[in-house]
């Protein structure tokens, strides 16, 4: 009799505090995630990461990064600038002409000027870049001519897509070395942060061009004459978005035209198009479908959810997060 009371007694105790397996059941129903996003229009247009736990009660909004924040298992990457400089000097100050041995006619001196260079960092480790934008390219010799050390420099580098541990940058530097005119040169930059390496646009598979009469009917930056026999579009980077329906992928091609006709929404003397894809790439399609918990977070009106990770918490993760997170700002 006093050994069932006990038994009862233990089984009464446990029934309050829940099994282990009732525990882990709960655990389960609540995850955490990472979503990019791209808010604004215009000259208010920024970047933003959500921090957003779900549970069956719904989507709580932990707060916000004001910087491309992607997580990989444990391992988080963030997009950050940094402050750098270069100097120069004025166009103004050179076009007084130079004197008979080839010095400018008047005193000049260097400009100081500056511009945001971008990396891609493993914050969990110690804060280690995995790459980094280009520097200012100016001749900074000693016995450098003047006109070669003129001109001005900004690069901008904004995430086009993102899925599964894939992601895809888009790099454009302007240049003006007081020529004619400044030009633009772009360019995309792919990873597989699983693997924290660096990979080529056709290491993922499979992307597909257009057919000759889908070719014609894009709608193309510039009035250039069409493609000519052997001429081929490039592929350069690619975009994505999670809409209502999931994962939809894009994208960006270009060719040669000239710098009149180019249009200026890619590399100057290209003209380009976005080519959306009518299937999902092989290699992005397992991550084609956005979780129920996040659908009122799918792209509407000026709010673009580029892509979204789910956390896998450790002690370097929750130590990033809970030092640089933010209230997040309402979606004016």
């Amino acid at each position: 009799m006093k050994r069932s009371l006990i038994l009862a007694l233990s089984f009464l105790g446990m029934a309050a505090q829940g099994s282990p397996v009732q525990a882990q059941e709960k655990e389960a129903e609540t995850e955490e995630f990472l979503l990019l996003q791209r808010i604004g229009q215009g000259e208010q247009m920024r970047d933003r990461t959500l921090w957003v736990k779900t549970s069956p009660k719904g989507a709580e909004i932990l707060g916000e990064f004001d910087h491309p924040l992607m997580a990989a298992g444990k391992t988080l990457y963030a997009l950050q600038s940094e402050t750098a400089h270069y100097q120069t000097y004025d166009r103004e100050d050179l076009s007084s002409g130079s004197d008979e041995d080839g010095k400018p006619a008047k005193p000049i001196t260097l400009k100081d000027h500056s511009y945001q260079r971008a990396f891609l960092k493993d914050v969990t480790a110690k804060n280690a870049a995995i790459w980094s934008s280009p520097v200012a390219r100016f001749n900074t010799e000693p016995d450098a001519a003047p006109d070669d050390r003129c001109g001005e420099y900004l690069p901008q580098t904004t995430v086009s897509g993102f899925a599964g541990p894939y992601l895809s940058l888009e790099l454009c530097e302007y240049a003006d070395y007081c020529g004619v005119h400044g030009s633009v040169i772009c360019r995309g930059v792919f990873f597989n942060l699983e693997s924290g390496k660096a990979i080529e646009l056709n290491d993922i598979k499979q992307f597909t061009m257009p057919t000759p009469n889908e070719q014609k009917s894009l709608k193309w930056t510039s009035n250039a004459e069409p493609l000519t026999e052997g001429e081929k579009d490039t592929p350069e980077i690619w975009r994505s978005q999670y809409g209502a329906k999931g994962l939809e992928v894009s994208l960006l091609l270009s060719h040669s035209t000239d710098y009149a006709e180019s249009g200026l929404e890619w590399s100057s003397y290209t003209s380009s198009a976005v080519f959306p894809q009518k299937q999902i790439p092989k290699d992005l399609a397992p991550y084609k479908d956005l979780p129920k918990a996040l659908a009122q977070f799918a792209s509407s009106g000026q709010t673009m959810l580029i892509g979204f990770s789910k956390l896998q918490k450790s002690e370097a993760v929750d130590r990033y997060l809970n030092v640089h997170v933010k209230p997040a700002k309402p979606v004016k």
